[in-house]
């Protein structure tokens, strides 16, 4: 079987759908599967460093195409950026030998909808893996008009190329629901949840963890938020739960990453009890998510079914409970509902945040009970071996014999 993946991200870009992609691509190469992978030679982590054109990397065939270099934090040099990759991607496909099968995924946002005339004219199968939903993530965070000619026109593009998808992957089933509300039969639909590597995320207890005593942890009650601060992420909540807190000097907030809200929440979070650090090395990532007593997660009112925190799952593959400030009807609210593994805030509800995390504190037991649910819950269902075996097992059953 010979498969092609296009996204904007691929490894050693941190971007989450890229180190997604990174998985499932290496997992495949290493069952005998033809990975090919065609993805952008820029970085956004790393916006000056040259990556090689073409090269193998564990068993992956990865072919980089020039794209943009703007400021992504400014809206143009995102717009930009992302333009620019459509033609030198659809450019690179159409001269790749023939395949069985093409992955589109959803960032940059509709580079879907080259799909259906990529299937015509290589005559192969077409995926989209849906990472995310456009213009949906637009709408809801005001960034388009839910009534302007533009968002229309997106709208009927992106469902006229989902309807004509071979398979559409959703990452929950509330991105199913809204997938069918697009037109997309239900049958060409099949839910496959995001992960994390179990190999690399592992439970580091406390007295055995070096992350603690350099960052002044030790004997604190650890709040934590570890991943990317995005437009999508709801932070309002947490800091005005955080003010509510500040008397309550055991407790203590972490924050770790980057993102168009970086800047801003680090403002408002002037004078409180608020540690900000960068992003983590991989190698490292087990000992400061599991510094946390209890791991954040968060997801502003109206984009559940439209995308998933994938900071979730590193919660749960480290054991640790979760606050989710967000919808009642998301993905995660569900899978926490259903493990039992923390508790969810409604947005806006900053005295219900403070109290949930001090029910947290003085409950122990419970804390590390839930913190047990969580993992046993990820080994079971959202470790990446079960996540990349089963889309695996759809791309098979979908190529060509």
């Amino acid at each position: 079987m010979n498969i092609v993946f296009v996204s904007r991200f691929y490894w050693p870009d941190r971007v989450g759908t890229g180190k997604m992609l990174t998985g499932l691509a290496e997992d495949l190469a290493r069952g005998g599967v033809e990975v090919t992978v065609v993805a952008s030679a820029a970085m956004i982590h790393e916006p000056g460093r040259r990556l090689e054109r073409r090269e193998e990397y564990e068993g992956v065939t990865i072919h980089r195409v020039a794209a943009g270099r703007f400021d992504r934090r400014r809206v143009w040099g995102w717009f930009l950026n992302a333009i620019l990759f459509y033609p030198v991607a659809l450019w690179r496909i159409l001269r790749l030998p023939r395949h069985d099968v093409t992955v589109f995924l959803t960032d940059p946002p509709l580079l879907f909808v080259m799909g259906p005339w990529v299937r015509w004219i290589k005559k192969t199968r077409f995926v989209c893996w849906s990472q995310d939903l456009y213009p949906d993530v637009a709408v809801e965070l005001g960034v388009l008009s839910r009534k302007s000619l533009l968002t229309s026109f997106w709208r009927w593009l992106a469902g006229w190329a989902l309807r004509r998808a071979d398979l559409v992957i959703a990452i929950g089933e509330a991105m199913k629901e809204r997938l069918v509300a697009k037109g997309v039969a239900v049958e060409r639909i099949a839910v496959v949840h995001n992960w994390a590597d179990g190999e690399k995320l592992k439970p580091v207890a406390p007295e055995t963890n070096p992350f603690l005593e350099p960052h002044g942890l030790q004997d604190k009650f650890v709040v934590m938020y570890s991943g990317n601060f995005g437009l999508s992420h709801e932070f309002a909540t947490v800091l005005a739960g955080t003010k509510l807190l500040k008397d309550h000097q055991d407790v203590v907030f972490v924050f770790i990453g980057e993102g168009k809200q970086f800047e801003k929440v680090k403002a408002e979070a002037a004078g409180l009890r608020v540690l900000f650090l960068p992003f983590q090395p991989e190698e490292e990532l087990s000992n400061s998510l599991s510094a946390a007593s209890v791991q954040l997660v968060s997801l502003k009112a109206g984009l559940e079914g439209i995308l998933v925190p994938s900071k979730f799952y590193g919660a749960m593959a480290v054991a640790r409970p979760i606050i989710f400030v967000g919808p009642e009807r998301s993905e995660v609210a569900r899978v926490i509902g259903e493990a039992q593994c923390g508790f969810r805030v409604e947005p806006g509800d900053a005295k219900g945040f403070a109290a949930t995390v001090l029910r947290l504190k003085a409950t122990n037991g419970e804390r590390q009970a839930m913190g047990n649910r969580a993992h046993e819950a990820f080994l079971a269902k959202y470790e990446r071996r079960i996540g990349t075996a089963q889309i695996g097992r759809l791309l098979a059953e979908l190529a060509p014999r």
